[in-house]
């Protein structure tokens, strides 16, 4: 598994770095890299777009033991604040990063 991420960006050719510039993730989730049938075409620097894995709970907030993580790395123990504020981290499955694009972006 791997942090997978929906960029802010459609087009109709593969984006180049250039056309990340400035870009944000739209959605994080985990994810394998069977889940649309595409391909890694390229690897950029995510620092560059000050970019990076989002905040998230491991689990349900409702336990005290709910842990908060940034990406799959666990930071501790998410307070109130945290387990109000940030999302369970999903695992998507067959498609799903699919289907949120084509609801931003229209057919794909």
């Amino acid at each position: 598994m791997f942090l997978a991420g929906l960029m802010d960006w459609s087009g109709d050719h593969p984006p180049s770095s250039d056309d990340l510039i400035g870009k944000t993730t739209l959605a994080q989730g985990a994810a394998y890299l069977t889940e649309t049938g595409r391909e890694i075409i390229g690897c950029r620097d995510l620092a560059l777009g000050n970019l990076g894995p989002a905040y998230f709970l491991d689990q349900s907030p409702d336990p005290p033991s709910c842990r908060l993580q940034q990406g799959f790395k666990v930071l501790g123990i998410a307070t109130p604040a945290e387990r109000r504020e940030y999302k369970t981290l999903s695992t998507w499955g067959f498609m799903v990063i699919a289907v949120l694009a084509e609801k931003r972006f229209g057919g794909i």
